[in-house]
């Protein structure tokens, strides 16, 4: 039986591709083996964020492994 997938966000545009966001599934997957399955951060239930400029979509049910900033506004 394969585990389950982790439920993660990262920022998926199409007309800006992003180094840092591209990167979440690949730690993931590195750290725990698990391929993860992409959630938006509104959806309900435990999300990850690993990498990018996505903290400000944090919500309480959020686990942050890292994130960085675009600006100071």
């Amino acid at each position: 039986m394969s585990p389950e997938p982790v439920a993660a966000y990262w920022c998926r545009i199409p007309s800006r591709p992003n180094f840092g966001d591209a990167l979440t599934p690949w730690i993931i997957r590195r750290i725990t083996g698990v391929h993860p399955r992409h959630r938006r951060p509104d959806e309900a239930g435990r999300t990850l964020m690993v990498t990018g400029s996505i903290i400000a979509a944090a919500g309480p049910r959020t686990t942050v492994w890292g994130s960085g900033i675009m600006n100071r506004d």
